[in-house]
This record gives C-alpha cells, structure tokens and sequence, in this order.
C-alpha cells in the first residue's frame, strides 16, 4: 500500500450538546445517550433543522437560538482500519472546520484549532488503531470565546459585532448590515484520513507564472514543490491545451536532486487568457507524473493560465487595471457568500457566477467579511473569463496584534495564496476591507497589523505570486464623503443612499475607480412569500422590518420615496416595485457617467451583486436568485457597443 485514503465525510456522523464535567478522554464517548444524526460537511443549525429541533432561522425570523451560539457541541464518527504497517504517515485532514475545536481521537487529544479558512491536518501514526477508531470533535461557542478574547486583550473599533475580529471566522457570521447573526459551528469542509507508506513521494504544489509574452511566444517560470524526492525515479512533464493538443514535454530521467525542481520554459503560439469581454479565456494543463524506485505512476493535473496582468497607480495612471498590456474597465460586483449557511451555496455561486456574465460584469470581488472561496469558484471563474478581486478576510475593524493572533493569519495568508495563486482570473490581492477606514473614522494610529498589511502579505506575495498586484487596503483614498482624493486609488461611494443625497450627485465629480457603491432594495415577492410568518401586504408589518438589517434603513427608503415620488407607498407591493425602480435608477445613473468617462474612469464594483441571506439589501439579485429591475437594466447598459445609455436610463 503506497497510499490509501478513507473519505470521512462519507460516513455516518452524530452531534450533541457538550454535557457538564464531559470526560472527553472516554474513547466511549459514542456510546454515550443524547447522540442525533449530522452531516458532514454541514452546519449545527443545519443539523437541527433536520432533526426538527428548531425551524430555518433564515426565514422564521424573530427565534430565540442564542442558546445554541452559546452552548459547546460534539460531533463524532466512528470508521475502520483495516491493516496497519509500523512506519505508515497517518494524517487526519479537515479542509475547514469553523471554528474553535478540540479533536479527540480514540479518547487522546490529537490538536486543537481556531481559523476556519483553513486546512488542519494533524499526524496519528501512535493514536490509530487497527480495526475501530472513535473520533470526536468538541466545538466551543464562538461568542463565549470571542467575549473572553476581549475580557483579557480590550475592546478594539469595529463594525456590528466587535469581538469578532479576535477570530479567525466569517466575519458576517456575527451578523452585518445585510444579514443575519447565526455564528454556529461545525464541520463545513470535507475531511479524510491518509495513510501513507514512509517515504512516499508526492507533489505538495505547483506555481506558474508568466514572466514575459513576446508577439506569440511566452515566457512561463513552473516551481514544483515535493515530498521525498529521493524516492521518485524519473518526473515526465506535459502542456496540453484546453483542446487536447500537446504543446511542450520533457522529463527528469535520472532521478530528482532536491524536493524543489524550477522548470522555464517557452511555450510558441500561445493562446492567452482574457476578461471574457477582450477575448477567449484559454486554459492550459500541467501533467506532471511521478514514477517512483518501485515503477509505481504518481499522476497530478494542474490548471494554468498565459497572462499578465499589471495594476497602474499614481496621479497620472490613477488606478487602471492592464491584462496583456491592454487596459480593461473594469464592470465589477462584490460578491458575499450565498449563503449563510456555507454549505448551503455551492450550486448557488455557479448560477450567479454565470448570471455576473450574463450582465455584462468582467469582474467579481470577494469581499473581506466572508470567507475565501472553493476551488470550483476559482476554476468558474477561469472558464467564465471573469477576473477576480480577492481580499484577505478583514473586514471593518482594528484587528489584534498579539503574537499568537498574527502567527495564526501568517499561516492562513500562506495557504490561501499557495492555494490560488494559479488561477488566471485573480488579478489583484487586498490586504483588508476599510480597515484603515476605522483607524481615520475612529482617529486610532495606524497600528494594529500594519506591519501584516504593508509587509509580511507584499514579502509573502513577492514569494509565492509575484505577477499579481498587491494593494492593503480597500479603499485607498478613503471613504467619501469622510475622506476621497481618487487620484491616490480606489474609493467608496457613500454619500448617496447611506447619507440621503440624490442620485444624481453621481454626476457632479469624477471619480477614477469606484470599488464600492450601491443602493437598497427590496428583494421579489418570491422571498417574502416563503416566510411561514408571511400574512400581510403591509410593509409596516414588524416581520417584513425584520429583513432590513441597516440601521435607519427603512427612514432613507421614505426618504428617497418622497424625495422622487411625492409620498411613501403603503403596499408591499409597491415598496417592492418603487424601489427597485429607484435602484436601477441610480445605479445606471452612476455608471452610464463613468463608461462614457473612460478612459479617465477606469472602473466601479457595485454593491452588491447577491445576498447572504433573505433580506432588504443593495443586491442586484436576491437570495433566491430572482433579478431585480436594476440586474435586467445593467444588463443592457453593459452590453459591448451599447450607445443608447439616455433612452435606457428613461
């Protein structure tokens, strides 16, 4: 046996609640009462839901389950080892568990962790048996361990919950101006046992990067990274094309010196990558296979992408994106997770992913609050031709700087970007999400993790992603109307919607790169007539007020509702209607003025293109996927060649 792998998320799981005085070294503990059937990969409200211990909190609103976020949880499975060789690598995996956990392997203590962005993996070879293993996971709540965090190291500024920024959690989990607070816990990614003969060799990971397109040739630079190279007889090297064509081959006939091999190659009429609105997104495959002392066929297939991609800024650049050195506007949306509930999305980020296209976009921004995405995003993304804008998950906050805080995100920003660095479509880092915007609002110095922003991320980058742009903060000219010179960068537009000034104000200044503006509306019928609480056509009704989640929300809808109609609507029917008309309103107001300002504008992200949850919110498309007036209306506006902006806008 070389390598065998039992799928544990395949198995049968159970969950409790953590009893008093639980003697977690009891490798019965499965054996124990109060046990309920779970899924893994899932969520706890998600395993209550199916046991019918509470109804969807995403529509039942008005629950009380703060017990439930403030209670411990158990999750646990049994499996079966069949045979075990003295000298075997056993290796427990969890590509994400959210997020303080304990891991208890047949009553011993395996490890313990506290980010859920990232994999977990823990060495066993002296705990597993052969035969029957217990495992047990002892999740703690969230709240109760964000609240110490901050009992013993102070309350630092931040947005909606603050105590959140002490972990490493979807920040939006806590709850934000667009949805709703259901921190929860649980296994939310696939998990597995490897056992693995000593000295088996392997690929830890790849990195390609173009370094230069010269006419139809380019440059490519491949790192790969291995594991017990002396063990590894010959590694054959191919480049096929999207099409089956074999474009380069060679190979290491006489074994391999050292467990990092650097490859630069040239590769001849290239096929490059593109926005989907500037050309064909063409794909490549690396095949490297691995042949070991024994003969065996170790086969790994990664995906790639020919181009580059350059991020101009300064006073006479402004903030312009170039891929293959031609300049792209950029048609941008913020992109939240679309769902809740983590698990509950996958099919859901496929759709919009394709719906953003559809409209025109050529770019999708993953925003700082919400997690970083599933490799099948990414590999979407590089089909679709849509570029990505991909923060690192700070959102809103003067996050810590103790030592044990910033030696767990140095971690996490080096898997993730290990992990994405080859996707084509990511053409710029973010450090953080208006977290300098909080120092400047709540005038705080600039400490914190600055050295993390301006720094260790650049210095990890320049390592592991050299040819993808780097900016810390979003945004960098600071939040308008507070602070806003768009000739340092990009900026948020706030001022209209949020502070009641008229969408045509929109006008009145030019502005370079717009990477967050938006304005509110109400989701479709559709949403509101799923809630079993749904019994009135009012929209005073205290159940419908409970979807907006922004304070003063439903003051600037009256607002703006007397401002451009004369009067505030009194049927649900027509606050729907009325604002979605005002919404698409001032969102083709805004960007019709920056499309025919391009060059000098150089692009916008709105917010937002979809929701977390059912809620009131500056989406274009709503939780259950309908579009809303201001979607179909962008739609046309960013069709290629559209010339007709005044007629559309009437």
């Amino acid at each position: 046996m070389s390598e065998h792998k039992i799928d544990l998320s395949a198995l049968p799981w159970f969950f409790r609640q953590v009893k008093p005085k639980e003697d977690f070294k009891n490798s019965n503990l499965l054996l124990s009462d109060g046990w309920m059937k779970a899924k893994v990969p899932g969520n706890i409200y998600l395993d209550l839901m199916a046991n019918r211990l509470i109804s969807d909190p995403r529509w039942n609103l008005g629950q009380d389950l703060s017990w439930v976020d403030k209670s411990d949880w158990l999750y646990g499975c049994s499996f079966t080892v069949n045979s075990l060789k003295k000298g075997n690598d056993c290796e427990l995996s969890f590509e994400g568990l959210d997020t303080v956990t304990d891991i208890w392997l047949n009553g011993c203590l395996v490890g313990s962790a506290k980010n859920m962005f990232i994999n977990h993996s823990f060495r066993v070879d002296n705990l597993l048996l052969e035969g029957d293993n217990t495992l047990v996971i002892h999740f703690k709540s969230a709240l109760k361990w964000t609240e110490e965090a901050r009992k013993e190291n102070g309350r630092l500024p931040a947005d909606h919950y603050p105590d959140r920024i002490y972990l490493r959690k979807m920040q939006c989990s806590f709850g934000w101006d667009f949805g709703l607070s259901l921190p929860g816990c649980g296994i939310w990614q696939p998990c597995c046992l490897q056992i693995r003969s000593k000295n088996h060799p392997r690929v830890r990971r790849v990195v390609v990067n173009t370094q230069e397109i010269i006419g139809n040739k380019a440059v490519i630079a491949i790192d790969v990274f291995l594991e017990n190279h002396q063990q590894i007889k010959k590694i054959i090297y191919a480049v096929i094309d999207q099409n089956g064509t074999l474009c380069r081959k060679w190979s290491y006939q006489e074994g391999v010196p050292e467990n990092i091999c650097h490859h630069l190659m040239t590769l001849d009429k290239i096929k490059l990558w593109w926005p989907h609105d500037l050309g064909r997104s063409h794909l490549y495959h690396l095949r490297i296979e691995l042949i070991d002392q024994d003969g065996k066929s170790h086969l790994r297939i990664y995906n790639f992408g020919v181009r580059t991609v350059r991020l101009a800024r300064g006073k006479s650049e402004g903030f312009r994106f170039l891929v293959n050195n031609k300049f792209v506007f950029i048609k941008g949306a913020n992109f939240v997770p679309a769902d809740i509930f983590l698990t509950d999305r996958k099919d859901k980020n496929l759709k919009l992913l394709e719906m953003a296209k559809k409209a025109g976009f050529n770019l999708i921004r993953v925003w700082g609050g919400g997690v970083y995405e599933e490799d099948d995003f990414y590999q979407t993304c590089d089909k679709l031709g849509l570029m990505v804008w991909q923060d690192f998950m700070f959102a809103c906050g003067h996050y810590p700087n103790q030592p044990d805080f910033v030696t767990e995100i140095e971690r996490e920003a080096e898997q993730v970007v290990r992990r994405l660095a080859n996707h084509p479509s990511i053409v710029v880092w973010c450090g953080n999400n208006e977290c300098e915007m909080v120092h400047l609002m709540t005038l705080k110095e600039r400490i914190g993790l600055k050295e993390y922003f301006y720094h260790f991320l650049p210095n990890l980058l320049r390592q592991t992603s050299p040819n993808i742009p780097y900016v810390p903060t979003t945004p960098l000219s600071g939040i308008f109307p507070f602070t806003g010179d768009s000739a340092k960068g990009d900026i948020h537009l706030w001022g209209q919607w949020s502070f009641g000034w008229r969408f045509e104000s929109y006008l009145k200044k030019k502005f370079g790169f717009v990477s967050e503006f938006g304005w509110q509306a109400l989701p479709s019928w559709k949403v509101f007539e799923k809630s079993p609480k749904f019994d009135s056509i009012f929209y005073n009704d205290k159940h419908l007020l409970q979807y907006e989640k922004q304070k003063n929300g439903k003051l600037i809808f009256c607002w703006y509702f007397w401002r451009y109609f004369g009067k505030t609507p009194k049927w649900l029917g027509d606050w729907i209607i009325l604002s979605q008309i005002l919404q698409a309103k001032a969102l083709t107001t805004a960007i019709n003025a920056w499309l025919k300002n391009s060059p000098q504008a150089s692009g916008f992200i709105l917010w937002q293109l979809n929701d977390i949850c059912p809620s009131i919110s500056w989406s274009i498309i709503d939780y259950e996927l309908q579009p809303k007036i201001a979607y179909r209306q962008l739609r046309e506006l960013l069709k290629p060649g559209h010339q007709n902006f005044e007629s559309l806008l009437k």
